[in-house]
């Protein structure tokens, strides 16, 4: 749990701070992140880590929970305004995250490092997302598990943001996003359809 000294240091030293523990994080993942890089980093001492946070899985859940706040906050902005066809709204739910994973890249990086149970965190986060969502396409879609889809959907949409946010050559994400979702769509609604 975040302690009140963090949250009584000034903005812009909780930001730089922020901002250094995502670096490392993002590049080392959990097990590999350093706190002693950190300090290092900072140019503070160890123990000050720990007036702020009780330990090195409380500062990580802090950046996990900032992350994935960041990355909702784009989503459901786009979400708000999404159209009522499935295949668009997925789209866009796509783009908003490669534009998350573009304009807040550290972020992005430890959501997708996460292992273990805080992996099943973000998991839990994603697919709660998609599924309240899915009841608003019921008469489009043939959906006879949500719960089910839900966790297809967003297998795939990991898959298509890592694969586009990773390859910044490919020219057109939209076209790329709307092969895949044509595909998945064929696949999940009745042939009677």
């Amino acid at each position: 749990m975040t302690r009140s000294t963090f949250t009584r240091l000034p903005e812009s030293k909780r930001k730089v701070f922020i901002n250094v523990c995502l670096d490392e994080f993002a590049a080392h993942c959990y097990e590999g992140a350093s706190i002693s890089g950190i300090v290092k980093k900072l140019g503070i001492a160890k123990g000050s880590i720990y007036q702020y946070f009780t330990d090195k899985a409380d500062l990580y859940e802090h950046l996990l929970t900032l992350s994935l706040d960041r990355k909702y906050e784009i989503i459901n902005y786009v979400n708000t305004r999404a159209t009522p066809v499935f295949k668009s709204w997925f789209i866009r739910i796509c783009l908003a995250e490669i534009k998350f994973a573009q304009e807040f890249t550290p972020m992005y990086r430890v959501l997708e490092r996460a292992r273990g149970p805080y992996a099943e965190k973000v998991d839990r986060t994603d697919k709660a997302f998609i599924q309240e969502n899915l009841y608003r396409f019921r008469n489009e879609l043939n959906i006879l598990h949500s719960e089910d889809t839900a966790l297809l959907l967003t297998i795939i949409k990991r898959g298509l943001v890592a694969e586009i946010f990773s390859m910044p050559a490919v020219e057109d994400p939209f076209e790329r996003l709307s092969v895949c979702i044509d595909l998945f769509c064929k696949g999940m609604t009745s042939q009677s359809q």
